[in-house]
């Protein structure tokens, strides 16, 4: 849902960051991200345990709707 919302609310060339756990369904919300910016980022901070399963999604560039 975050992605549709990014979708209308970012302007071309914008950037999306969001929390998200890494779960079954993390790589394929990566690559539902990559076509919609011109470079994707998985974030896990310093300060993040390293058994935690928190990282952030970075997404730079958006390429903008093709609609």
């Amino acid at each position: 849902m975050v992605l549709e919302v990014a979708g209308e609310l970012l302007k071309e060339s914008g950037n999306f960051y969001c929390k998200v756990f890494e779960g079954e369904d993390f790589k394929e919300l990566v690559e539902e991200v990559r076509p919609l910016f011109g470079q994707v980022k998985v974030v896990k901070p310093k300060s993040s345990r390293n058994e935690s399963r928190e990282v952030f999604l970075l997404g730079l560039g958006f390429k903008g709707n093709a609609e």
